[in-house]
């Protein structure tokens, strides 16, 4: 049960006659402490020779039988040995990091890929846990698998699993994930949800590689290119945002009003202001949606030379005027924030408010006032 135990001279024929014995191995009730105890002998042997190669074969064959006898977490131990091992930049003989590459290889088989696959999609959550850690340890070998799941399961929740899975998988993931974004048959969903991973766990130099995306014919992928640009550089991204004030898809519009309002934008003000200079005799309700969020997205950018226009929207048309009065829910907001530019002309707009016949309105400008001591 403890490979600590076994004399060098002996390790290497005891893990070859391990290895002929490995279907029966795996069910011994010690299995945990044997696995764990081999792996602690293969990271103390930093020479490539008999024992080291004797031990990584057993370990090779001996992880592949534990997944397919269920048991997840002892195989994970393997592999992640594998995985540390075979990376470039750990301090392992490089034909130790070739060796353990090679099993890695062999661990990660197509055949094994397709019952993890099989197991995640079907079986319980803390199975579905324990196949994760076991993905996570194979690293960018199991992406492709992943991504299959990504683009052909009709489950949402399975979808969200994976894309924490990725997350937990960090950078390393990256490489592949800028080229599947690339690939033009991929639904919307899989798009949005690359481009998510990548605002999430790259940094300011994937900022080119999402641009593209702000241009993508279905507005949730757009949606989440802005919001990722944004999370990248700030800065940089605020240009690119800009025009999309004007996207043809409302919801797009409010969030990118939201988004630069966050970004406290001042070169957003002309766009900001255009949605409530539109004054015509018909409004619909998408105009008084993004009427509202303009005005609260102005009121916290706080720069003065929005209110002649936030005064112009709080006016009450007369009878006889070809303009419409601004609905209730837009100039009540008007209100609130003209209390942030306390001078006479905003004190005059407001008592003329306060004695508006709409009651939202009345009772904004009021408030509004009794905020600047009136």
């Amino acid at each position: 049960n403890n490979f600590d135990k076994i004399s060098d001279s002996s390790v290497a024929e005891v893990a070859r006659s391990l290895e002929e014995l490995v279907g029966e191995v795996v069910f011994n009730p010690a299995i945990s402490s044997f696995v764990r105890s081999l792996v602690a002998r293969l990271d103390a042997e930093m020479d490539f020779n008999e024992q080291y190669m004797s031990m990584a074969a057993l370990l090779e064959k001996l992880s592949r039988e534990l997944i397919f006898n269920e048991r997840y977490a002892d195989a994970e131990v393997g592999i992640d040995l594998f995985r540390r091992h075979s990376d470039a930049a750990s301090d392992r003989n490089p034909n130790q990091r070739g060796r353990s590459a090679q099993a890695l290889a062999s661990i990660s088989s197509e055949e094994v890929q397709r019952i993890l696959l099989a197991v995640f999609q079907h079986g319980e959550e803390a199975i579905q846990e324990q196949v994760s850690n076991v993905w996570i340890a194979m690293g960018e070998k199991s992406l492709p698998y992943l991504l299959t799941i990504l683009k052909e399961s009709d489950d949402r929740r399975l979808r969200r699993s994976v894309l924490a899975l990725f997350k937990r998988m960090g950078k390393a993931i990256l490489p592949e994930l800028k080229r599947e974004m690339g690939v033009s048959s991929n639904q919307w969903f899989v798009v949005r949800n690359l481009v998510l991973l990548l605002g999430e766990l790259g940094g300011p130099e994937h900022f080119d590689d999402i641009v593209p995306m702000t241009a993508h014919q279905d507005p949730r992928v757009r949606k989440e290119a802005a919001k990722a640009l944004a999370n990248l550089n700030p800065a940089l991204a605020e240009p690119i945002i800009r025009p999309m004030l004007l996207d043809r898809d409302i919801g797009l519009r409010r969030f990118a009003i939201n988004l630069i309002d966050s970004m406290k934008s001042l070169d957003a003000l002309p766009q900001l202001t255009a949605f409530l200079e539109k004054r015509t005799i018909a409004q619909n309700e998408e105009d008084e949606l993004l009427q509202v969020e303009a005005v609260i997205a102005l009121g916290k950018l706080g720069d003065p030379s929005c209110v002649p226009v936030l005064i112009e929207t709080l006016k009450k048309e007369g009878m006889l005027s070809r303009k419409r009065t601004k609905p209730a829910s837009v100039r009540s907001n008007v209100c609130w924030v003209l209390a942030q530019f306390p001078n006479d002309a905003t004190k005059k707009a407001l008592r003329e408010a306060a004695k508006d016949a709409t009651p939202e309105v009345r009772d904004a400008a009021r408030g509004a006032l009794m905020k600047l001591g009136e």
